[in-house]
């Protein structure tokens, strides 16, 4: 059987890049830009991105085609603080994605999105870039692809059968702004629904505002002088974050509140000669004057190109007063700004199905601007899945397992110290060394080598199968618990290193030891926050390690409801799972019945396990799943709630 043939991106390096978690080389030729604009049905590869004109053009196309029209300046494409072009790309993309990734795994380095923004004039508006994970099916039919929520996406709201899904800063919200009066300019990151904003202090006061007739604007090529403003207008423009807001008497000036880019407590004013709209504005801004003579006024001053004010009207300091020359508002400049996903991550493996990075933006509310990275990966969650999804990715398997030359030295050297690191962790051990500490990490692991040296004399290298056994038992034993490892917790572990089920021993590489080894010292620690009920045995409240999702479905399968098992996540490592028979039709509950709760570190952090056990309504029967016994939970804790207190007590006291 031939040797499968490496994709195209597998380069020589890529070992090497993908070990030392370094970035992709040459990112740009493996994504695509595409633009669909609003009405259309299919996007098109544009390597220059959205542009103004087309969207204009489309628009109008639309227009004609439903025998209507769009009013100008009714929507922010026709605003003059609307930009001329945009571009995304991608700049930094990790090498480690072209290789299975592991659930809760961080992607390193971050995913790096440039945008460029080219204007003429002055420029204002927010741009929100959204970092999604698409199926196979979805990248096969990326020209009618749609983010959920987006624009004009024909009532497709929700995408069926998600792969998985990202958490880390998933969206990024940043406002360009250019050659304006002042203003908000800063960036908001999003991670699963939170924002942070990130820039200029947001001022809640507005000093003031300008209000200009375009006659007046084009004379002086820029603002005319500023009147104090209306103090409900002033909380309003505080709370959108502007330092400056500018309103005008029509929609085709550039800070104009109906150019759709931002808005006003001002009800739309249309045509300002409608002397009924001058009214209603004037009314706002001089709501104890005489509307009727403040209109004549500024009636006049149109008709003279200049509006006549009362001198105690006008903020006579000198430094409040802007102008903007006209060749400043003819001249073209480019914006640029890179959005950083920082801490990237899947919540779940993608069972084994390949996967690809896109980002996307919507453009003014109107138009779909998004990036796709063409190179796959595929996520897991166990150790043992990586070859078959090498496989997947038609990465040999002999590619990922060999070793790589350049390091044989560094290799020998770590040979020569792995048997004194081992010899030490047996002496610590033999002491009584490995008790716990009071930050609940034991000492010993520290001085393990981060990556076992890679030896080939069978079963004396340090990560064969009898090595790593040897190592847990020493690891674990040396916690001082009462409870001991089953055969079938050690025949876990090993497959989560890697090792195969079926017997035999492998080349383990060194991502899977680092993998592993996050992995155990995650349990370790989940251990020894939960040691007095850990320790519990009968009935035995935390499951083995080798209890996951499907065995805990089937040995609740007969059982009424209340009844629950607690176990370990291997999904999320340093957290329980509580899994509930539930009545039928309860919320939430999957379609064996059964709903799973997760406790994670955090909520140890804040309450006991047996606190979360005790309290929770829908559980009220233990089983203990190697007895087969069904316990009144209340049983179980009532009794041993002062002992198991009394316990962490002594236990204060020993650290203190």
């Amino acid at each position: 059987m031939a040797a499968a043939e490496a994709p195209p991106w597998w380069t020589p390096d890529m070992q090497s890049l993908c070990q030392r978690r370094a970035p992709l080389p040459d990112v740009g030729r493996w994504q695509s830009t595409y633009v669909r604009y609003k009405g259309q049905t299919e996007g098109q590869v544009c390597q220059h991105g959205w542009e103004q004109a087309t969207s204009q053009q489309v628009q109008d196309q639309l227009a004609m085609a439903s025998n209507g029209g769009f009013a100008p300046g009714r929507t922010p494409l026709h605003s003059a603080l609307a930009p001329l072009a945009i571009n995304m790309r991608i700049v930094t993309a990790p090498a480690e994605f072209a290789v299975p990734v592991k659930q809760d795994r961080r992607l390193t380095p971050d995913f790096k999105v440039r945008v460029e923004v080219k204007y003429r004039g002055q420029v204002s508006f927010p741009l929100t870039v959204r970092a999604y994970i698409l199926s196979q099916q979805e990248k096969d039919n990326l020209p009618e692809w749609s983010p959920e929520g987006a624009v004009d996406n024909d009532g497709q709201n929700e995408r069926k059968g998600h792969p998985t899904e990202l958490k880390g800063t998933t969206y990024i919200t940043h406002h360009f702004e250019a050659n304006m009066s002042g203003g908000l300019s800063s960036s908001f990151s999003g991670s699963t629904g939170v924002q942070t904003l990130q820039g200029h202090t947001v001022h809640h006061v507005v000093p003031s505002t300008v209000i200009q007739t375009p006659q007046y604007m084009a004379s002086q090529g820029g603002m005319g002088q500023r009147y104090p403003q209306h103090p409900q207008l002033q909380l309003h423009s505080g709370l959108m974050g502007q330092r400056q807001e500018v309103i005008t008497l029509d929609s085709s000036n550039p800070l104009s509140l109906n150019s759709g880019t931002t808005a006003s407590a001002v009800p739309s004013l249309g045509d300002f000669s409608d002397s009924s709209n001058w009214a209603a504005m004037l009314q706002d801004f001089f709501p104890e004057g005489d509307v009727t003579t403040v209109s004549a006024e500024f009636m006049q001053g149109m008709d003279a190109n200049s509006v006549s004010i009362k001198p105690e009207q006008v903020i006579s300091h000198s430094d409040q007063k802007i102008i903007i020359s006209e060749n400043v508002l003819q001249e073209e400049g480019v914006l640029m700004h890179d959005f950083e996903f920082l801490n990237l991550e899947f919540m779940k493996p993608t069972r084994m199905s390949k996967v690809y990075a896109c980002f996307a933006c919507t453009v003014l509310e109107r138009d779909l601007l998004y990036c796709i990275f063409h190179i796959p990966t595929v996520g897991i969650c166990r150790a043992e899945q990586r070859a078959k999804a090498c496989e997947r990715l038609s990465i040999p398997r002999r590619v990922m397992d060999q070793s790589n030359a350049n390091s044989q030295c560094e290799t020998s050297e770590a040979n020569s110290c792995y048997p004194q690191s081992r010899k030490r962790i047996g002496e610590a051990s033999e002491r009584g060394e490995s008790t716990r500490n009071p930050g609940g990490w034991n000492p010993v692991m520290d001085r393990l080598p981060a990556s076992p040296p890679n030896h080939s004399s069978g079963d004396t290298m340090p990560h064969s199968r009898n090595a790593l056994r040897e190592w847990i038992l020493e690891e674990y034993e040396s916690r001082g618990w009462r409870r001991r490892l089953t055969e079938m917790d050690l025949r876990t572990l090993e497959s989560q290193a890697g090792f195969p089920a079926g017997g035999g021993d492998v080349d383990v590489s060194p991502i899977q030891w680092e993998e592993f080894t996050t992995q155990f010292r995650d349990v370790l620690g989940l251990l020894t926050k939960i040691s007095a009920v850990w320790n519990h045995e009968d009935p035995c409240v935390i499951s083995g390690l080798d209890m996951d999702r499907g065995r805990t479905a089937q040995a609740l399968a007969k059982e009424p409801s209340g009844t629950f098992i607690c176990r370990l996540s291997w999904s999320e490592p340093g957290s329980l799972v509580l899994t509930c028979k539930v009545a039928p039709g309860t919320p939430a509950a999957d379609g064996d019945g059964l709903l799973h709760v997760i406790i994670g570190a955090k909520d140890l952090n804040e309450r006991r396990v047996d606190t979360w056990i005790r309290d929770y309504p829908a559980a009220t029967h233990v089983l203990d799943v190697y007895t087969h016994k069904r316990v009144d939970k209340r049983k179980v804790f009532a009794s041993n709630y002062t002992r198991l207190r009394l316990m962490d007590d002594l236990d204060s006291m020993s650290q203190g």
